[in-house]
């Protein structure tokens, strides 16, 4: 939770274009989720089934005019949104390297330079397609299901219990793959990080290979490495191979039961023909925040696995600093000369 807490820290320079963000992006699900397949049920009920052709007409116009609103608005939402991203990676980036230049010398024989390129750049990647969409798609995705939720009661609520059941078990589907895809992704971050390490070291020392001949060596070093970041990341879409498709089939199963049990509930008189239309159209709304909701968590999962390896570099501590009370040098003539100076660093005091 507290790196959590730390990475949305991260928006609080932009916290004013992220709320735009966030309410084109009601505006965007209440035009396309809420509004629009009303008045496709409208058009049914109202228009073909009163045949009423000036009504489906002008019902029909409105459909139109509220798909070209949610394109507009979520064009607008989207260029404000990577915005807010680019500039939050921007601005990691830029801390990480203003913390590297200030380091000593013994942290970078603690932590090699590959993995160090390894966490400030797909590391940092990681934190902001969380946190410059992800974040935005997962209280989208909250916001769809609880608004389409309230307006398919209010329709029927009968057949939307009905629908609950297999949505059910497609949620807890998703918590199981978010508690086991979070570990695998973390072992997947750590071994891209040992492979960048080996490359590094083999091609910013190639002379010292070549000239003893470690070619051989250094390759089955580097196979070795690769091999583990093979089995690794199978191992991760393993699991997503297994789940996904489950996911497929339960969605699959709510549109049989609303087809079978819809179907029959128009024919006894219970519910009209347009209310069926639009709980297949609701019913996506109420799908994809399930569905994708496992593939934002993976995001989060990856996101939070990169931001310790973030803050270890971040949270170094500065063994050269300067003392509270420093006092900046005044011009001086070019000269220097030092009488009984004496330094060592704390891990060589030699």
């Amino acid at each position: 939770m507290v790196n959590y807490k730390r990475l949305l820290g991260y928006l609080a320079p932009y916290r004013g274009r992220f709320g735009i963000s966030i309410g084109l992006i009601f505006l965007s699900i209440i035009i396309g989720d809420f509004l629009v397949p009303m008045l496709f049920g409208w058009t049914i009920d109202r228009g073909l089934a009163a045949g009423d052709l000036r009504r489906v007409v002008s019902y029909a116009g409105l459909l139109v005019l509220g798909q070209a609103g949610r394109s507009v608005v979520g064009y607008v939402q989207w260029v404000f949104q990577h915005q807010v991203g680019q500039d939050v990676v921007r601005d990691v980036r830029n801390r990480l390297y203003e913390r590297l230049q200030a380091l000593p010398t013994s942290f970078y024989r603690e932590m090699p330079t590959g993995e160090i390129m390894s966490r400030v750049t797909s590391d940092v990647e990681a934190i902001q397609e969380y946190v410059g969409w992800g974040l935005l798609l997962q209280i989208a995705g909250i916001f769809s299901f609880v608004g389409v939720s309230v307006i398919l009661f209010l329709l029927d609520w009968q057949l939307t219990l009905l629908l609950y059941a297999p949505l059910a078990v497609l949620g807890v589907v998703v918590f199981f793959f978010d508690r086991k895809i979070g570990p695998l992704w973390d072992r997947e971050r750590e071994q891209m990080g040992h492979l960048t390490e080996a490359l590094q070291e083999t091609l910013s020392g190639i002379r010292l290979v070549k000239a003893f001949a470690q070619e051989v060596r250094e390759a089955l070093r580097f196979r070795g490495q690769n091999a583990t970041n093979r089995d690794r990341n199978l191992a991760r879409a393993g699991l997503e191979a297994r789940a996904l498709p489950a996911m497929d089939m339960l969605i699959g199963l709510a549109f049989v039961l609303l087809t079978w049990f819809g179907v029959r509930r128009v024919l006894a008189g219970q519910t009209s023909l347009g209310v069926f239309f639009s709980f297949q159209w609701y019913i996506w709304a109420l799908i994809w925040p399930v569905r994708f909701m496992g593939w934002l968590i993976s995001l989060q999962r990856q996101a939070l696995a990169a931001a310790p390896r973030m803050y270890q570099i971040l949270d170094a501590p500065l063994l050269v600093a300067d003392a509270p009370d420093a006092r900046p040098l005044p011009d001086a003539r070019g000269e220097l000369t030092f009488r009984d100076v004496g330094f060592a660093f704390p891990d060589e005091p030699e």
